[in-house]
């Protein structure tokens, strides 16, 4: 989601629609966004532009999520169509956002041609931008264009690289920072380099080659004040362990949701992953989501066991005991169901990477 301001009111509606998918409910969600986007049709200065965009792309994730391909793809080229020129920066890179989900839906549909022309457009649009957040799409554009090409024999394009703007030769294309707590205010960062990843926590450093990283967790980790905390571990082959969340900390009890560039982070890292393994097969390296088997099946049992504890005395005890079982059963329980949905044990692969692990790039 965009960090723009303004249109408290349109907001307000947009998060509501972002609940509603959250919960399975895209066709209340859908009703929301396109009311709103027909709101900013008929005004555009009610809303920043950048919102607008939001809430398009927003409207083709839903449209994707309930099985509306056909929709979903129109969309999505309207994102480009409107925003892709715009003077906010923040519209510009979700129209280059809704470019790299409507080429991922294509290639999916078995198309690996339009799909290349999709991601060809939009690396020949976002060259010479000197945004971070849209030099990071421009990156993860030009690998999805590469890989294509190798896997389906396809004629290499190869847009001119700014001379200015473009990042040197061996810096590290993409960087994602945080801050883990008031005790550690120096942040804490992984940037992926050609060819390692280099970690930097306080004073250390490290720099993992990705053929060395022998496997990569990634899971959904809410908690209280961290309700939407996604987390990503690396466990190299000599054992060493390396991780890192998508939340950052601001202030006693608040934190950040850096979800989009974590998301980047991942998918990211994933990519280089599929090169290394592509360079070296026998040492490739091994995509995991969600908990060990062990853990997952003793959730479930616990889980279940509290909630029907719960459910089957609730009207057991004082009014007070009556509420704490009743506030369970509306925060708790459906916590906890989306947390065992979610963290199944299963594996994914360079680019499907294990559905519910990774917070959504729109």
């Amino acid at each position: 989601m965009t960090d723009s301001t303004g249109g408290a009111m349109p907001r307000k509606l947009y998060d509501a629609a972002v609940s509603a998918m959250h919960d399975g409910d895209h066709g209340a969600a859908q009703a929301i966004l396109r009311d709103l986007f027909r709101d900013w049709q008929a005004d555009p200065v009610a809303m920043p532009s950048a919102l607008a965009a939001d809430i398009l792309t927003t409207l083709a994730v839903s449209q994707r999520e309930s099985g509306d391909t056909g929709d979903a793809l129109e969309t999505f080229a309207q994102v480009p169509a409107l925003f892709a020129h715009d003077a906010d920066p923040d519209a510009r890179r979700l129209a280059a956002l809704a470019d790299l989900l409507a080429a991922r839906l294509t290639y999916e549909q078995g198309d690996p041609q339009s799909t290349h022309a999709l991601l060809d457009g939009m690396t020949m649009r976002t060259m010479m931008e000197d945004s971070p957040s849209i030099r990071a799409l421009f990156d993860e554009g030009m690998a999805q264009m590469r890989a294509i090409e190798r896997t389906h024999d396809l004629p290499e394009t190869t847009p001119a690289a700014p001379a200015e703007t473009g990042p040197e030769p061996d810096a590290p294309p993409f960087k994602y920072e945080k801050v883990e707590s008031l005790v550690e205010p120096r942040p804490h960062s992984w940037e992926l380099g050609d060819f390692s990843l280099f970690i930097t926590r306080g004073a250390t450093q490290h720099s993992l080659p990705y053929g060395e990283i022998a496997r990569l967790t990634l899971r959904f980790a809410p908690s209280w004040q961290k309700p939407r905390r996604y987390t990503a571990e690396v466990r190299t082959r000599s054992g060493a362990t390396f991780g890192i969340d998508s939340c950052s900390f601001q202030g006693v009890g608040q934190f950040e949701d850096r979800s989009f560039n974590y998301a980047l982070l991942v998918r990211g890292l994933a990519l280089r992953l599929r090169d290394a393994a592509t360079a070296t097969p026998a040492q490739a390296a091994e995509i995991v989501g969600g908990v060990s088997p062990l853990r997952y099946a003793a959730s479930v049992l616990i889980g279940g066991f509290v909630a029907l504890v719960v459910l089957l005395t609730l009207f057991v005890g004082g009014p007070l005991i009556v509420l704490v079982k009743l506030a369970l059963i509306v925060v708790a329980i459906p916590r906890l169901f989306r947390w065992l949905r979610h963290n199944r044990p299963r594996k994914g692969t360079f680019t499907e990477l294990p559905p519910g692990t990774v917070p959504p790039l729109a």
